[in-house]
C-alpha cells in the first residue's frame, strides 16, 4: 500500500517501507532502521519531530527559490546515489534473482521502480532528464545493468498505453459516481418531456410559426446551459488532483486531456440523442428522415460546443465560482446575439462582431434552415393578406438565410476545435509545476 503524510503512530505500524523521491528509491528496509540510516548520512531527525514528516522534507524538492531548489536537488541526488550504491538497492531491485540475468526483473517492487525511474519529456517528443544524472555507469549488483546502461525511454509507458490507462481510469471514475449519472439522465429526460409537451404537436397554421421559432431557438440555449454549467462545476473540482499528479510527473497532459474529453462523449451524446429524438417527435417537426438526422447532428454539435466551452472556462479559471460566472457570461452573450431577439445588423458597428462568435446563432440558424426549408403553412380566411405560406419566407424575414446549413455546421465544428485547443493549452500550462516546464 502507499501512504502520504502519515502520523508517527501510523508510520510505526509498518514493518518495511520504500521511500521514493523524483521517481527513484532513496530507502528500502525496516522502518525502525530508517532513522539510523539517514543519520549516518548526516541527516538527523529532531527529538520531537514526526519521522514521517522528516523523511518527506528530506526527500522533497524545494521550489520556493532557485537557490533552495538547487540545494534540495543536490540533497536528493545524494540520497538516491547513496542508496543506489548500497546493497539494499540490489535487494530491493532484484531480490533473489540470478545475478547472471541480463533482463529487467519482474518483481512488483522493481516494476514500480522501473516505471518511476525513466526520464521524462519536455512536451511529447524531446527528452528531459530526471534529476538523477549521476546514476549511470556500472551497477553495484553483479550481472545487472543500470537504467543508465539501457536504451533511454522518454516515459514509463508509450503514449497509447498511457492514454488507454487514463481512459479506463476516467471512465471508471464516471460510472462509479452513480448519483451523478442518474442526475444527468433525469435532467435530460425531464428537459425532453417539458420541452416536448410545451410545444406538443405543432401545427402548420400561422399561429404555430411563433411557437416553432421559439422551440428552434430554445433548443441550443437549453442544451448549452445544461452542459456548460455541469462541465464547469465538475471539471474545476478536478484541478487539484491534476496539479498534484502533474507535480509527480505521472502522465502527459495530452493523454489525460484526450481521455477526459472522450470519457464525456458516450453518456453525453447518448443522452443528447434521446433528448433530441423525444423533442423532435413530441413537437411534431417535419416527418423527414434526412431532416431528423440533420437535427440530431446539429444538437450533438451544439452539445460538443458547450462541452468545449465548459472545459475551456474551467481550465482557464481555477476558482469554481469565477469559472461558472464566465461560463454563464458566454451563454448570455451568445443568446443575445443569436439573431432571435433583435436584428443584429441594426446594433452599433462596434458590437456587430459579436454575432460572429455567437455559437447559439449558428446552431439556431442551422435548425431553422433545416426545419423551414420545404415547409408549407396554411392560411385562414382572415389572414389572407398577412399569410406566410412557405418556410423560406420566414428565413428571409428573420435574416436566417445569410449562411447555408453546411456553413453553420462547419462553423460549429470549428468552434469546438478552437475551444478544445484553448482548454488543452490552458490546462497544460496553468497546471505546470515550477520544477518542470511541460
Amino acid at each position: 500500500m502507499t501512504i502520504h503524510q502519515p502520523s508517527a503512530k501510523a508510520f510505526s505500524l509498518f514493518d518495511k517501507v520504500i521511500m521514493l523521491s523524483q521517481g527513484q528509491m532513496v530507502y528500502y528496509g525496516a522502518v525502525d532502521q530508517a532513522l539510523g540510516y539517514f543519520a549516518g548520512l548526516g541527516y538527523q531527525c529532531g527529538q520531537h519531530e514526526n519521522p514521517a514528516d522528516f523523511y518527506l522534507d528530506l526527500m522533497s524538492v524545494d521550489v520556493s527559490s532557485k537557490a533552495a531548489q538547487e540545494r534540495s536537488h543536490e540533497r536528493v541526488n545524494r540520497l538516491i546515489q547513496h542508496f543506489h550504491d548500497s546493497s539494499a538497492y540490489c535487494q530491493a531491485s532484484y531480490g533473489n534473482q540470478s545475478a547472471t540475468s541480463d533482463t529487467l526483473p519482474s518483481s512488483t517492487i522493481q516494476r514500480a521502480f522501473n516505471m518511476l525511474s525513466y526520464s521524462f519529456m519536455d512536451g511529447d517528443n524531446s527528452v528531459r532528464g530526471l534529476v538523477t544524472p549521476g546514476i549511470t555507469g556500472t551497477s553495484p549488483c553483479p550481472g545487472h545493468r543500470t537504467m543508465g546502461d539501457r536504451d533511454p525511454v522518454a516515459w514509463a509507458l508509450p503514449w497509447y498505453r498511457e492514454f488507454f490507462v487514463l481512459l479506463c481510469r476516467c471512465w471508471q471514475a464516471q460510472i462509479r459516481d452513480r448519483m451523478l449519472v442518474v442526475a444527468k439522465g433525469f435532467q435530460w429526460l425531464a428537459l425532453m418531456l417539458i420541452i416536448g409537451i410545451s410545444f406538443f404537436q405543432l401545427k402548420v397554421d400561422q399561429a404555430s410559426i411563433q411557437n416553432r421559432d421559439g422551440l428552434l431557438f430554445f433548443i441550443p440555449v437549453g442544451l448549452s446551459c445544461v452542459m456548460i454549467v455541469l462541465l464547469t462545476t465538475t471539471f474545476s473540482l478536478e484541478r487539484s488532483v491534476i496539479a498534484r499528479e502533474r507535480r509527480a510527473r505521472s502522465y502527459r497532459m495530452s493523454t489525460f486531456y484526450l481521455a477526459r474529453f472522450l470519457t464525456e462523449l458516450p453518456l453525453t451524446i447518448g443522452l443528447t440523442v434521446i433528448n433530441a429524438t423525444g423533442v423532435y417527435f413530441l413537437a411534431g417537426l417535419q416527418a423527414d428522415t434526412s431532416k431528423f438526422i440533420i437535427f440530431l447532428g446539429i444538437s450533438i454539435l451544439t452539445v460538443l460546443v458547450a462541452i468545449s466551452i465548459g472545459l475551456a472556462t474551467s481550465a482557464t479559471f481555477a476558482n469554481v465560482d469565477v469559472a461558472l460566472v464566465m461560463g454563464a457570461f458566454s451563454i448570455v452573450i451568445s443568446l443575445l446575439y443569436a439573431g432571435h431577439l433583435f436584428n443584429v445588423d441594426d446594433v452599433l458597428i462596434m458590437l456587430r462582431w459579436i454575432k460572429y462568435v455567437s455559437f447559439v446563432r449558428y446552431s439556431y440558424q442551422a435548425l431553422a434552415i433545416n426545419e423551414y426549408t420545404g415547409l408549407k403553412f396554411t392560411c385562414g380566411e382572415q389572414q389572407a393578406t398577412l399569410c406566410v405560406e412557405k418556410g423560406e419566407d420566414i428565413l428571409l424575414r428573420n435574416s436566417l438565410d445569410s449562411l447555408s446549413l453546411s456553413t453553420c455546421m462547419a462553423v460549429l465544428a470549428a468552434i469546438v476545435l478552437f475551444f478544445q485547443i484553448w482548454a488543452y493549452n490552458s490546462l497544460r500550462w496553468k497546471n505546470r509545476p515550477r520544477s518542470i516546464w511541460i
